[in-house]
């Protein structure tokens, strides 16, 4: 009833069978057929909690697409999940094995537990193995690396070093034998280029002596669009800020600018303005924030275990928010001690659970912005009973 129902609404039905592989295959092939019949045309098989091997579940596909007398009637999904580090291979192997045509993935593998089939190792599998694969996916693989930035900065959950096509290092090249042959001929240790992915090119690196032209060509080699002159002035402003904080800008400092900046666009009931504070050995942590709330400025200061936590009590002093602290997590935008922080702090009240990300080289300031930042999405003007709730 439901599929029927579903299908008067929209043209695409997607059936998914929880817990698909596990199921009892008779039963499992009368239910298929049923929901086929009834106007399903997608079908979605998940490997809800991670148990299946590839060549086992690039079968069970199979015998299933074999026995379902209406099989053809409906693109056939997988869904894998990585408590066993093998959705992306079982995924595959559905593709391949089993003949399914569509695959469920996230960016950077997220998801419950050990996270879902990562978009970015299937699409440059596809890509990267073709002749062996023979198949084709329409996604702009350029897009890759800015996408899995921009998950991780929303999401608070810093990519590993070493994840595939993603990670940091996925092309650093530490062994002289490696480097030696990549110099000589790139395709002698690399499978697939950087730069496909993603991955800048440009290795000039911006600095205090950088002129507005030069900040303007990044921003566009970086896909970032500024059209009105007023914005373009203001990030430029923030740039030469930064710049004389440390000498040298790269493209995720230039990022993190502009991300700053389309926060401030959106209005900022809350607003870092300065912090000031002091630790020494033996002693509690003090911190005083001056800040704005609404359009007044406030200063607070407050002790803490460390400067971050006393940074954040000193806010929690004027805010009274009440909200629960689900994360905090720290990240270097760009390696070396001059690293701008990357502070993600997420925040839970009333049903309502959001992120707030600042920026800054001092990771104190960085974190009492991420605080900020969070309390700014909790206090929104259209949700007028969580701003009763919150009114000290």
């Amino acid at each position: 009833r439901s599929i029927r129902f579903a299908r008067n609404l929209a043209e695409d039905i997607e059936f998914s069978a929880e817990d698909g592989y596990r199921s009892e295959m008779d039963f499992l092939c009368r239910v298929v057929e049923a929901v086929i019949n009834e106007g399903a045309t997608t079908i979605n098989i998940p490997d809800t909690v991670g148990y299946a091997t590839p060549e086992l579940y690039g079968e069970f596909i199979r015998t299933l697409r074999t026995r379902v007398p209406n099989s053809d009637k409906a693109v056939w999904s997988v869904h894998c999940h990585n408590d066993l580090g093998m959705a992306v291979a079982n995924s595959l192997a559905g593709v391949k094995i089993g003949g399914a045509r569509q695959i469920e993935c996230t960016i950077n593998g997220l998801g419950e537990r050990a996270g879902n089939t990562a978009l970015e190792e299937i699409v440059m599998a596809l890509r990267t193995r073709k002749d062996y694969f023979e198949m084709v996916c329409g996604i702009d693989a350029t897009q890759i690396v800015p996408a899995s930035k921009l998950v991780s900065q929303i999401t608070g959950f810093v990519v590993q070093p070493n994840k595939a096509v993603v990670g940091a290092n996925a092309f650093a090249h530490t062994s002289g034998i490696h480097q030696d042959g990549i110099l000589k001929n790139r395709d002698t240790y690399e499978i697939m280029r950087a730069e496909d992915v993603g991955w800048s090119a440009n290795k000039i690196v911006l600095g205090k002596l950088s002129g507005r032209n030069a900040f303007k060509q990044r921003l566009q080699e970086l896909g970032i669009a500024i059209e009105a002159e007023a914005d373009l002035n203001e990030a430029f402003v923030r740039f030469k800020t930064l710049a004389d904080q440390k000498s040298e800008i790269f493209d995720e400092d230039i990022i993190a600018i502009m991300s700053d900046s389309a926060a401030a666009e959106e209005g900022e009931f809350y607003k870092f303005i300065s912090l000031s504070q002091h630790s020494e050995t033996g002693e509690r942590p003090k911190s005083k924030v001056t800040f704005r709330v609404g359009d007044k400025e406030t200063s607070s200061e407050s002790e803490g275990n460390g400067p971050v936590d006393a940074s954040l009590n000193a806010i929690e002093e004027v805010v009274k928010s009440g909200a629960e602290q689900l994360l905090y997590s720290v990240n270097a935008i760009t390696s070396g001690t001059q690293s701008q922080g990357e502070v993600t702090v997420r925040l839970a009240k009333g049903g309502r659970i959001v992120n707030g990300v600042g920026t800054d080289p001092d990771i104190i300031a960085a974190s009492a912005k991420a605080y900020l930042s969070a309390l700014n999405k909790l206090h929104d003007p259209s949700q007028a009973k969580l701003n009763a709730q919150m009114t000290p």
